[in-house]
Order: C-alpha cells, then structure tokens, then sequence
C-alpha cells in the first residue's frame, strides 16, 4: 500500500500536527462523500 508508506514517511519527517492534520481532512472529506451519496 503506498498509502501507508506516504503516511508513515510524512509522519517521521514531519511534526505530528501535520499528521494530526492529515487525518482530519481525511475525515472531513470522507464525511462530505458520504454525505454526497446520501444526496
């Protein structure tokens, strides 16, 4: 999966607020295409 590889890579290199970050727009966009589908 180079999904994982990206986050854990990002997540090392970078501070964790901006994995912090990452998950939350993660969340909100999965919230929105779900939302989108309901409609």
């Amino acid at each position: 999966m180079p999904d994982r590889r990206t986050r854990s890579t990002a997540a090392r290199s970078s501070s964790p607020i901006i994995g912090l970050a990452a998950g939350i727009i993660y969340l909100l966009s999965s919230i929105n295409l779900s939302d989108d589908s309901s409609l």
